[in-house]
């Protein structure tokens, strides 16, 4: 049961250089809280380098389910302070936050970043002095923060065992020794310091089975749970966790998993997969998907099922491929030559990958058509908590997509020049437009399969529109809202083409106001929406580029400053 002076959550940042074991601290911690009973959220977010560059784990333990990382941080572990100055834009440190550090660290807290009105404990520890006495490297700077957070908040201690003994198996008996030498010193080193208030964990009033999970593993698994027993891909930064997923457990399955030459290649691959009758998939970012447009459209031409994943990241171009965005709205909609039809759809959270991964492949076999799934970076690579039961596993044999395959009753002739029925190429312009509206139909085959979800009042003062990860977000601003005494709803577009108007305007007229949330500098959304069906007198575009996932307080300042919702109750004091 949680104790009266539990919080309902606590938010922890870690900070280093790659290679100090930043996510894997963040992992130990997460996977405690979790046995514990607690929900977690956990952003990634890495510096663009090859290797070497700033790493940074951001975690949220929670009563209750989170999507999305805290405002704040209430517990900052650095490794590095110069490595806190590249997470400026991510990491807010609230002002009575504890901080543990490196005492061998020369640069001042203030130069990396650390507010001027922090007021909050600041620990100190020879972390590498430590680490090489204890644990035997310095490496092992990791494990001595470990043991001084967990024996400072008395960090669930069974389940943070349990996951260290589980963790330790995979390395021979003296590096075991060594990593927990290096926990229990850190836990030594802080074992009597009591000059001030700590933070308290958040426990958990029952003990569900909880496991954590990124997107893209939950996607690759509905993808296998799916049929799907082909991929090729080309290893693409924030994408390229599904691809080797895929090349661990297709070839148990009876799968094959191909890193292609490029991707171009990766596409035709797939494509030629799902000619032979095998559900099949391909996964990349931004980049990726402009080289596949060609084959997208082949597919759409052919009448042949294709699934391409694209993980979005910043861009253009090479961007910033470890931070988020929704900025791809556009190339997938409408990234093809001539008039090239294909189903989008969009995953809100981590759980909806899962379920969109399922779609995903329904659709492209019931619909010949092209499927591009929408992913981001902060969903595909972010872990949050799902019910132990949760995570799709289906090694069944795969029923494939063997209407119009090789070696099917059904012999026909596929090709991209205009064709007839049975792909004889053709070229007047009367079969041309059949041919046109013949694919449309095709795609319009799944309008209404994946309904948006869902919240709060259905008529409102104030609607919330988004799409993707601006999901977990949202739902909480509209919480906010409601708190504040506004009627609020909310609707989470994931179907984007073809788009369900009929379903999405009867909820517009509904709503006195509307603003559309969304993480792209030129409001995608918007104006496709806009230039479809007719929005609420009162429209706003709550848009910026990405970088760093959306803050609550973003929004809140965005409704206060437009008169949407009223102040809170001590800003006006």
């Amino acid at each position: 049961m949680s104790s009266p002076g539990s919080p309902p959550e606590l938010s922890i940042g870690i900070v280093g250089s790659g290679g100090d074991g930043v996510v894997l601290l963040g992992e130990l911690l997460a996977q405690s809280a979790v046995a514990a009973g607690l929900y977690c959220y956990m952003d990634k977010v890495f510096g663009p380098q090859i290797r070497g560059g700033e790493s940074s784990a951001i975690l949220r333990i929670s009563r209750e389910e989170v999507l999305r990382s805290a405002d704040e941080l209430d517990v900052l572990l650095v490794l590095q302070w110069a490595d806190l100055a590249r997470f400026s834009d991510v990491l807010s440190i609230a002002g009575n936050a504890l901080i543990i550090c490196s005492s061998e660290d020369e640069t001042s807290p203030a130069d990396a970043g650390l507010p001027a009105g922090h007021h909050g404990p600041v620990l100190s520890l020879p972390l590498k002095q430590l680490a090489l006495e204890h644990g035997r490297s310095k490496q092992a700077r990791n494990m001595v923060l470990l043991g001084a957070l967990s024996g400072l908040l008395d960090w669930y201690p069974e389940q943070l065992s349990a996951v260290l003994e589980r963790r330790m198996q995979r390395y021979d008996e003296r590096s075991r020794e060594n990593n927990l030498a290096a926990v229990a010193a850190g836990r030594d080193a802080l074992a009597g310091w009591q000059e001030g208030p700590l933070p308290v964990l958040p426990t958990a009033d029952a003990a569900p089975e909880l496991v954590l999970a990124s997107g893209n593993e939950l996607l690759a698994r509905a993808a296998l749970a799916s049929g799907c027993r082909f991929m090729a891909g080309y290893p693409i930064t924030p994408a390229s966790e599904i691809l080797e997923y895929m090349n661990r457990r297709l070839p148990a399955l009876g799968g094959t998993c191909i890193q292609a030459e490029d991707e171009i290649a990766a596409a035709c691959l797939t494509l030629g997969a799902g000619l032979g009758g095998v559900r099949s998939m391909s996964a990349t970012s931004g980049p990726g998907m402009t080289l596949k447009s060609e084959t997208i459209a082949l597919a759409g031409m052919a009448g042949l099922p294709l699934v391409v994943v694209d993980v979005q990241r910043c861009g253009p171009s090479t961007g910033i491929p470890t931070r988020t965005e929704q900025a791809d709205l556009n190339l997938a909609l409408h990234g093809a030559h001539g008039d090239s039809p294909r189903i989008v759809l969009a995953a809100a959270h981590q759980a909806d990958c899962a379920e969109l991964a399922t779609q995903a492949f329904e659709l492209a076999g019931r619909c010949h058509a092209p499927v591009i799934l929408l992913s981001e970076q902060q969903l595909a690579q972010g872990l949050a908590t799902l019910p132990a039961g949760g995570i799709p596993d289906n090694t069944e044999p795969s029923p494939g997509w063997p209407e119009r395959s090789i070696g099917s009753a059904v012999q026909v002739q596929l090709t991209g020049l205009e064709h007839d029925d049975k792909g004889r190429p053709l070229s007047d312009a009367a079969s041309h437009e059949a041919n046109a509206l013949l694919r449309q139909a095709r795609v319009d085959k799944a309008l209404g399969s994946v309904p948006a979800l869902q919240h709060g009042a259905l008529e409102a003062e104030l609607g919330l529109l988004c799409w993707g990860g601006s999901y977990s977000v949202s739902r909480e601003a509209l919480a906010l809202a409601a708190a504040r005494g506004v009627t609020a709803g909310m609707l989470c577009i994931r179907m984007l083409s073809p788009l369900d108007g009929d379903a999405v305007q009867a909820w517009l007229d509904r709503q006195q106001s509307l603003v559309i949330v969304e993480m792209n500098h030129s409001g995608q959304l918007h104006d496709y929406l806009r230039s479809r069906l007719d929005l609420p007198e009162i429209t706003m575009s709550l848009r910026r580029s990405g970088g760093r996932p959306w803050r609550l307080a973003e929004l809140e300042e965005f409704l206060v400053s437009h008169g949407l919702i009223p102040q809170a109750l001590e800003a006006r004091s």
